[in-house]
C-alpha cells in the first residue's frame, strides 16, 4: 500500500508557496512528491525550472485550470502529497511526432525493469497534445490488460500550449508522465450524459478534427443542429459557452457512449479532446446538475474502502457547466472516502481510465476517481 507521509496545500500562486511545500515534504522524509498546481499560478520558466532540477527525490504531476482539495476546488495555488516509497516515474516527450513517442514507449517498456514490474500507474499529460490518444493507445497495447491506469490532462483553459506537466528535469511541454504504483488502484468512472439527438455520421476527420458530418462541414453542421433543438444561439456567446452544454457523443460496439467535447472550431471544424473516428455514429448530448452528481457518485461508489488516497480527475467543463452546483459533485465524491487520508485531484482537460470495457481510455466530461 502506498502511504502518504504529507499533505498540505497553499492558496498563494507565487513559487516562493511551491517551494515551501517542497522543502515541508522532503522535512517529513518523503521519498517522492505529487505536485499539483493551478495554471494561473505566477510560475515564470526561468525560475522554476532551475528550482525543479534541484529536487533529489521523484516528483511528478501538473498544473490545471483548478484543483480539488476535499469538498472544495482551488482557482490558484498548489497541493503538494509526499509518499513514503520511491516511485518509478517516467516521461515521454514530444508526443506530436509520433515516431519518436512510439520507439520511446517501445524502449521504456522493454528496459524499465521497475515500469515492467508495476500493473498499475498515474498518468500526467499534456492535455493539449494532438497525439495524446494515439500515445495512449498504444501504451495500452504494450502494456496489457490487466494495466489499471488513472489520470487528466494538464493545461490551461485559454487552450494555449504551455510547459505544463512537472518533473526532475523541469516543466515539460506536449509530454505523457506514467509513475508506477507499488500496491493496488481501484479505478471508478461515469459521466452522466445522454444522448439529445442523433446519430449522425462522421464523414471525415483527422484526428481529433472533426472535418463533416453527414458530409456537410461540421461546424455548421453541429451549430445548426443545436440551435434547432435548444433556446441556445451561437451568435450571442462565445462557442464554448454554447458547446460545453451540447458534447459530442460516440457510440461504442458495446454500446456505452465516450462523450466528446468540441471546444472549439477550426476552419469549418471542430476540434475536441481526442479523437473522433471516420464513420463513427456521433450524438449531441445533455445533461443537468442532478444527473452529473449522480454519475460521480456512482464513480466513487465503484473503489474500495481500505486503501488511504484518493485521487479525482474532473472534467474543467463540468465545473463550468454546473457552477456553484459543483460543490455537490465534490460532496458526493466526499462521501465516500472518509476512510482515506485525503481526496485531492484536479479540474482537467480530459481523463485518462479504463472505462466499462477494461481497455484504457481518453475520456473528456467525465469523473474519474482512483483509490490506492
Amino acid at each position: 500500500m502506498l502511504t502518504p507521509t504529507f499533505i498540505w496545500h497553499s492558496d498563494s500562486d507565487q513559487l516562493s508557496a511551491l517551494k515551501q511545500g517542497i522543502k515541508l515534504a522532503q522535512d517529513a522524509n518523503s521519498a517522492s512528491v505529487l505536485i499539483l498546481a493551478c495554471c494561473q499560478n505566477d510560475y515564470p520558466n526561468w525560475a522554476i525550472d532551475p528550482f525543479l532540477r534541484t529536487i533529489e527525490i521523484p516528483i511528478f504531476g501538473g498544473a490545471y485550470p483548478q484543483l480539488i482539495f476535499g469538498e472544495s476546488s482551488m482557482s490558484q495555488g498548489v497541493i503538494i502529497v509526499g509518499f513514503s516509497h520511491t516511485l518509478s516515474v517516467s516521461n515521454i516527450c514530444q508526443l506530436d511526432q509520433k515516431t519518436t513517442y512510439i520507439e520511446g514507449l517501445e524502449l521504456i517498456l522493454e528496459n524499465d525493469c521497475n515500469l515492467q514490474s508495476h500493473q498499475n500507474f498515474l498518468m500526467f499529460y499534456d492535455g493539449l497534445s494532438l497525439n495524446s490518444e494515439d500515445f495512449i493507445d498504444s501504451f495500452y497495447d504494450c502494456a496489457g490488460c490487466d494495466v489499471n491506469v488513472i489520470g487528466g490532462g494538464a493545461g490551461s483553459l485559454d487552450f494555449v500550449q504551455r510547459p505544463c506537466v512537472f518533473s526532475n528535469k523541469g516543466m515539460l511541454v506536449d509530454a505523457m508522465q506514467f509513475v508506477g504504483l507499488p500496491g493496488p488502484l481501484d479505478v471508478g468512472v461515469a459521466h452522466g450524459w445522454e444522448i439529445l439527438d442523433g446519430p449522425y455520421l462522421v464523414t471525415e476527420a483527422r484526428g481529433s478534427l472533426t472535418v463533416s458530418i453527414n458530409n456537410q462541414p461540421a461546424k455548421d453542421f453541429y451549430q445548426q443542429r443545436v440551435e434547432e433543438i435548444s433556446y441556445s444561439k451561437f451568435f450571442q456567446k462565445d462557442f464554448y459557452d454554447v458547446a460545453k452544454l451540447f458534447p459530442l457523443g460516440i457510440e461504442g460496439a458495446n454500446g456505452e457512449i465516450l462523450v466528446r467535447d468540441p471546444i472549439k472550431t477550426v476552419g469549418s471544424g471542430l476540434q475536441c479532446i481526442g479523437n473522433v473516428p471516420v464513420n463513427s455514429m456521433i450524438y449531441i448530448l445533455k445533461s443537468d446538475t442532478e444527473s452529473l452528481v449522480a454519475a460521480a457518485s456512482i464513480a466513487a461508489n465503484c473503489l474500495g474502502s481500505v486503501r488511504p488516497s484518493v485521487l479525482v480527475f474532473d472534467c474543467i467543463s463540468r465545473f463550468l457547466y454546473m457552477d456553484q452546483g459543483f460543490k455537490q459533485e465534490l460532496a458526493a465524491i466526499n462521501a465516500t472516502a472518509e476512510n482515506s487520508s485525503f481526496v485531492v485531484g484536479a479540474l482537467s482537460l480530459g481523463e485518462v481510465a479504463n472505462a466499462g470495457s477494461g481497455a484504457i481510455s481518453l475520456l473528456n466530461k467525465s469523473t474519474a476517481i482512483g483509490r490506492f
